[in-house]
């Protein structure tokens, strides 16, 4: 059975305020399948999402702006671990005499 949408849900799906598995996949440059594996066995590697119903099939999807701050959060994340490890180069080459 197929659920109509109102045209509030209708509006926020086609303006991508509202990713679907495939959605994030595309943005990801993932296959759906691993969305698929990573909403079941590691659902922290990816942004926060909802199901659309209470059954084990239901719909998963995602809000763009929970998205865009996870991947903030990533990226901030990366920064500070690129910084430690360049600062740890810096410490070894000065070590051996090399800078």
């Amino acid at each position: 059975m197929t659920s109509q949408l109102s045209n509030r849900e209708e509006l926020i799906l086609n303006n991508k305020e509202i990713l679907t598995k495939k959605d994030l996949a595309e943005r990801y440059g993932m296959s759906k399948k691993a969305i698929d594996v990573a909403c079941s066995r590691n659902p922290s590697s990816l942004p926060p999402f909802f199901k659309l119903g209470t059954s084990k099939n239901s719909p998963i999807r995602f809000r763009l702006r929970d998205c865009i701050e996870f991947e903030n959060k990533m990226l901030s994340m990366q920064s500070e671990i690129n910084e430690k490890n360049q600062l740890e180069v810096c410490r070894t080459l000065s070590q051996i005499n090399i800078i």
